[in-house]
């Protein structure tokens, strides 16, 4: 019995320092962060040369709704001549943006007089792409972006500040007249 008595002392010499160092936590080692893999980037798309190739640079007061498509792997302008080949759509948006100094329905024509024109950031929707473009002092301005299909027939918000307006249609912008709440 003594044998199993000195076994028994042994095992718990042994078993018990492994079971408290084998619980206890030790501090880990700060990891060195993994060297960032250097991204590829795409090589950036020029929107103003394809939106000259494709006779689309009119001057802002051409008001309204103009677009063109185009094969990405013929354009070229940064666009892969090999790679991902499709079709695409450039738009290019004119309007100009004024608000009236009335409220509610007119009986009367709304004149050059009633109007103030809106100089401010503006930002746009048309389906899943949106942006934000600055009119000039004479509330002129000009959305340019491109497409899977043509945009004509989606439905396009401009706002600033609060206030924002709907389209039925992108191909509808041209001349916008607001409420005089735009202005304030």
């Amino acid at each position: 019995m003594k044998l199993n008595s000195f076994a028994s002392k042994i095992v718990l010499l042994i078993v018990v320092p492994l079971l408290a160092f084998s619980c206890s936590t030790t501090p880990k080692e700060k990891e060195e962060p993994a060297e960032q893999p250097i991204e590829k980037s795409e090589p950036s798309i020029d929107v103003w040369a394809i939106r000259r190739a494709l006779k689309l640079d009119g001057a802002p007061t051409e008001l309204g709704y103009r677009d063109a498509s185009f094969n990405t792997c013929e354009i070229g302008y940064g666009y892969s001549s090999s790679n991902m080949c499709q079709r695409q759509t450039m738009a290019v948006i004119h309007f100009r943006l004024q608000c009236r100094d009335s409220e509610g329905t007119v009986s009367q024509a709304v004149g050059a007089s009633n109007l103030r024109a809106i100089s401010a950031p503006v930002r746009w929707t048309i389906g899943n792409q949106s942006g934000v473009v600055t009119t000039d002092g004479e509330g002129y301005g000009q959305i340019v972006s491109i497409f899977p299909k043509s945009p004509a027939n989606t439905r396009l918000k401009v706002a600033s500040g609060t206030q924002f307006l709907y389209l039925m249609h992108a191909s509808e912008a041209g001349r916008l007249v607001v409420p005089k709440q735009w202005c304030e």
